[in-house]
């Protein structure tokens, strides 16, 4: 599920620059149905939505810490764990598609 309030956040702010508009007057169109007056605002709106759903991806199995006694420790795969190990996530976001701030392309 997606934060709804940031991404509308992120869309009025794209569609405002978009339209030459100020962000005062796209929010001003947005209906009590959830959607926008402004027929230019809607349908992006509609678009915008059905582009953040359909990003999705399964995450690499958790990690809890092990440590051995011997001043030394490392991550075991667990239901419950608390870990994730970076390159793994980071391989599954590129696979979807997700670019990783930071990384050049």
């Amino acid at each position: 599920m997606i934060d709804i309030t940031k991404s509308q956040t992120d869309f009025e702010t794209f569609i405002a620059e978009f339209l030459g508009q100020t962000l005062l007057f796209v929010i001003g169109q947005r209906s009590s149905s959830g959607g926008y007056y402004n027929e230019y605002i809607d349908i992006p709106w509609i678009v915008w939505q059905a582009s953040r759903e359909s990003i999705s991806l399964e995450l690499p199995q958790r990690q809890s810490l092990y440590a051995s006694g011997y001043g030394d420790g490392y991550f075991v795969p667990s239901i419950s764990g608390e870990g994730l190990e970076y390159d793994e996530v980071a391989e599954a976001l590129r696979t979807a598609g997700i670019r990783i701030k930071g990384e050049s392309e």
